[in-house]
């Protein structure tokens, strides 16, 4: 459907930086799915079942090839504007983004949408790198932190890095 298709490309629009793009996607995708539950459980259902059947295969891998061309799109303007470390690559960073997003759509047919949504405020705090606590003195690099950054940052910075190149 190019109506919740096009939310999430929607949802990014205006947003300055990869951050703010990452969270406005599950943002949207909560969003999409609070107005019709059942969009969510045909999903998750659909990519458990999709292979069998030609036709809906088709339309999943037209759907996450349509996704990933997003994702590649959003991390390709972050690498050009110097967003991300140089050790990851757009199809890491891209397939984190669906597997994120999957995750997050498994997560609402289980939970409460209160619940759901807290775990995206949750992800987003891993995203700006305020998750975790600090336990050092600011940026002195005991803890892998550089000046200026906090040690929560570094951690989250950590995290995510490591969820990425677990990926590709």
């Amino acid at each position: 459907n190019g109506v919740i298709a096009g939310r999430p490309e929607d949802a990014v629009g205006g947003k300055e930086n990869l951050p703010k793009k990452l969270v406005a996607v599950p943002e949207a995708t909560h969003a999409i799915t609070h107005d019709d539950p059942d969009i969510a459980r045909f999903s998750v259902s659909a990519r458990a079942d999709g292979p069998r059947y030609p036709e809906l295969k088709e339309s999943l891998d037209r759907s996450s090839r349509a996704y990933y061309a997003f994702y590649k799109r959003m991390v390709e303007k972050s690498i050009a504007d110097g967003e991300l470390v140089e050790d990851v690559t757009v199809q890491q960073i891209a397939d984190m983004c669906s597997i994120l997003n999957l995750g997050l759509t498994v997560l609402q047919v289980q939970v409460n949408p209160d619940r759901h949504h807290r775990a995206i405020q949750a992800l987003e705090k891993l995203i700006q790198g305020t998750l975790f606590t600090a336990n050092r003195t600011e940026g002195d690099g005991s803890n892998g932190t550089t000046k200026g950054q906090r040690p929560g940052e570094a951690a989250s910075t950590r995290l995510f890095t490591a969820l990425a190149i677990g990926i590709g």
